[in-house]
C-alpha cells in the first residue's frame, strides 16, 4: 500500500520463531543438529513453496537460512523476495551475465552469471538440506569467489560419510538436488 503521503510500504506477517539460521547457530553452540525429520520436513515444506512461486513464475534466486524464517512450531516460512526473477513472455528481469545471490547458496549457473530457472533454486535447497543433515555447509572457503569456483567445479564431500545413518533416498536427494548440470 501507500502511506497518506504517498510513500509504499510492504505489511508482512510477524514470524515469532525468528530464521532457519538462527536456529542453526543456537543449535551449532551446543554442539547439536536439527533432527533429521525436522530438517526434511523444514526443507519439504520450503519445496512446497518454492514449487508455488516456480508456477507463478517466480524465481527466488537467493534461498538461504536466513530468508527462511520458523514459526515457534517449525513452521517455515519463504521470505525476502528482494532479488527475486519474475517470467514471463513480458517481463525478464535476470540478466544474462550479472551475478546475484549468496555465494554459499548461490547454484553454478548462477555463480556463472548464466540465466537461471526454477532449478538453480532447488540446487539452493540442496545447499540448505545437505547442512541441515550435515550440520554445515558442503563447500567453504576464504574468498565469495573460492566459494563460487566450489560450486561450479567441485563435488561436495559425500553425505553418507558425515551422516551414514541417513536413508538411501535421502542422499540420493541431496545429490539429485546438487547437480551441476541444471
Amino acid at each position: 500500500g501507500f502511506t497518506p503521503a504517498g510513500r509504499p510500504y510492504l505489511a508482512m506477517q510477524y514470524i515469532r520463531g525468528g530464521s532457519l539460521q538462527n536456529w542453526l547457530e543456537k543449535l551449532a553452540q551446543q554442539g547439536k543438529r536439527l533432527a533429521t525429520a525436522d530438517s526434511l520436513k523444514i526443507v519439504s515444506q520450503i519445496a512446497d513453496a518454492l514449487n508455488t512461486a516456480h508456477e507463478a513464475g517466480i524465481i527466488h534466486r537467493d534461498l538461504k537460512p536466513s530468508n527462511i524464517l520458523l514459526h515457534p512450531n517449525g513452521t517455515p516460512v519463504l521470505t525476502d523476495l528482494g532479488i527475486a526473477a519474475v517470467r514471463s513472455e513480458l517481463t525478464r528481469l535476470t540478466q544474462t551475465g550479472s551475478v546475484v545471490g549468496t555465494p554459499q547458496y548461490m547454484s553454478p549457473e548462477q555463480a556463472m552469471g548464466k540465466s537461471v530457472d526454477g532449478r538453480s533454486d532447488i540446487y539452493s535447497l540442496g545447499i540448505i538440506l545437505y547442512q541441515l543433515l550435515a550440520g554445515q555447509a558442503p563447500f567453504a572457503a576464504d574468498s565469495p569467489v573460492a566459494l563460487l569456483h566450489q560450486h561450479v567445479h567441485e563435488l561436495p564431500p559425500p553425505l553418507i560419510e558425515i551422516r551414514p545413518d541417513l536413508a538411501p533416498a535421502t542422499y540420493r536427494t541431496v545429490e539429485i538436488c546438487l547437480q551441476k548440470e541444471p
